[in-house]
């Protein structure tokens, strides 16, 4: 009977270890919105069980939260199943145990071990649904691309797929396998787009960079509507290459090279192909200030972690870090005095509004929920307006303390055309530190669970940790 004991303690390890691994692995792993938005994908061979509260993966575009929460759901369901098992084989062990003190105690050894396994089990989903509350809700956040094409492809089977492409790519044959011909074409925002085929590689340009004399091309441009379009017979099975090519002003992001170029004039939650693959910048504008685009790159999917400052220099009227419009830039050569990434996975795209005629309003930051003042430490909200600071309240980077607000903003409320950042770090001394943005006319009366007062984890023992607040500056830009 020993035996029994020995393979209770073995589940009540298994059962920790799977309590660890829900515990670390969770947090990390399980972050919403970090998938690409592909329409269709490739069936997959190996067929998955349902499981409550999650959907199936079924295809080679179930990405890895997909899994990982698949995961997380399917061994609490093994757990749960090993533990009621052993508890049942223990229950009816120690009943027919009458008179044998050994069987007895091994038998109320497993059930005290399965007890013990499951309150481990069941805490450490708790903690992890507290530290993610995305898991109770079980849905993955999608992102959805509002620029790029759809491309509606067949292999050598007659296999249909679809496709999303960001980027410009010189080798269709290399990036989809067996293709054999591309049947429709949709192109998202195509004001802002135009689209070019090629039928060689490499964009018609031979291995020593010269155009091939018999080579031909056909562009997509200008159109208003954003559906499905059919391609002339010929391109249906003669296209070889592809390039997008951005029109107009705006904010412009490439990868290592210029063919993969991600043409922006407004906020994306994600950069898809170029995640973590932005290695040059270029603010185009129209000439005479008609326009003004900036922007907030992040760390993160999302707009979460550390943000970079992006923005034209307008003489007489706000500093910044690109001094030459429709330049290239690489992010190494842009100016740190405005906050420093390593990789960029998302941003805020915005037109700054010059004119100090149109800066009404105001941006309320205070130290309780609700807008509240702070009745028992002395702190009171702060309101700020264009007349705040000596009347220079923007485009500045300001320090918390000089209001009593360091580490203590619970609540922003933005009356106005205002981009709101609270910051942990000063960006002119090189990285911000966690990064939160607030846009206009936005309120949030609890900013308790928001990433910016949820920082720096203080561990009191294996499952309960603390976070605190970390907002020691913020910057307050005024758009149109």
């Amino acid at each position: 009977m020993a035996k029994n004991a020995l393979k209770s303690k073995k589940i009540f390890l298994i059962v920790i270890l799977v309590a660890i691994f829900l515990s670390f692995a969770g947090p990390n792993l399980l972050v919403p919105g970090q998938q690409h938005a592909f329409a269709k994908g490739t069936d997959l061979e190996v067929k998955y069980p349902s499981l409550p509260g999650v959907d199936v993966p079924i295809n080679t575009n179930s990405e890895l939260p997909h899994y990982i929460k698949y995961i997380f759901i399917l061994l609490t369901i093994i757990s749960v199943i090993i533990i009621v098992i052993v508890l049942i084989y223990n229950g009816l062990l120690y009943a027919a145990s009458t008179g044998s003190p050994t069987i007895m105690k091994n038998a109320k050894d497993g059930i005290l071990y399965a007890v013990l396994g499951l309150i481990i089990l069941i805490t450490s989903v708790i903690v992890l649904v507290t530290v993610n509350p995305q898991l109770s809700i079980m849905k993955i956040k999608k992102v959805v691309p509002e620029k790029g094409v759809y491309l509606e492809w067949q292999d050598s089977g007659g296999n249909s797929s679809e496709d999303y492409i960001g980027v410009s790519i010189p080798d269709l044959e290399n990036k989809f396998a067996d293709i054999s011909k591309v049947t429709r074409l949709k192109i998202l925002n195509p004001q802002e787009l135009a689209v070019t085929l090629y039928d060689h590689k490499n964009y018609n340009y031979d291995d020593n960079g010269k155009i091939i004399p018999s080579a031909s091309s056909t562009t997509f441009k200008d159109r208003t509507d954003d559906s499905f379009r059919v391609l002339p017979v010929f391109w249906k099975t003669h296209t070889k290459s592809i390039r997008l090519k951005s029109i107009g002003p705006g904010v412009y992001l490439y990868g290592a090279t210029l063919d993969k170029e991600r043409y922006m004039t407004k906020s994306e939650p994600s950069l898809f192909e170029l995640n973590n693959n932005v290695k040059q910048i270029k603010l185009e504008q129209l000439p005479h200030g008609a326009t003004d685009f900036s922007a907030i790159l992040h760390e993160g999917t999302n707009y979460v972690g550390q943000c970079e400052f992006i923005r034209s220099i307008v003489g007489g009227v706000h500093s910044g870090n690109i001094s030459e419009n429709g330049k290239v830039y690489t992010l190494d050569e842009i100016s740190s005095g405005y906050g420093k990434i390593d990789d960029v996975s998302s941003a805020h795209v915005f037109e700054i509004d010059d004119n100090k005629d149109n800066w009404n309003g105001s941006v309320t930051l205070c130290p309780n929920i609700d807008y509240k003042d702070d009745t028992d430490s002395g702190i009171n909200c702060v309101t700020i307006d264009k007349n705040s600071f000596g009347g220079h309240p923007f485009f500045r980077f300001l320090s918390l303390k000089d209001i009593n607000l360091e580490n203590k903003v619970r609540s922003i409320k933005v009356d106005g055309k205002f981009v709101v950042a609270l910051l942990e770090k000063d960006p002119s001394s090189g990285k911000t530190g966690e990064c939160e943005v607030f846009m206009p006319y936005s309120k949030f009366p609890d900013l308790s669970k928001e990433p910016i007062n949820k920082c720096r984890p203080h561990f009191y023992s294996y499952f309960f940790a603390s976070f605190k607040p970390c907002a020691t500056y913020f910057t307050i830009l005024p758009i149109k």
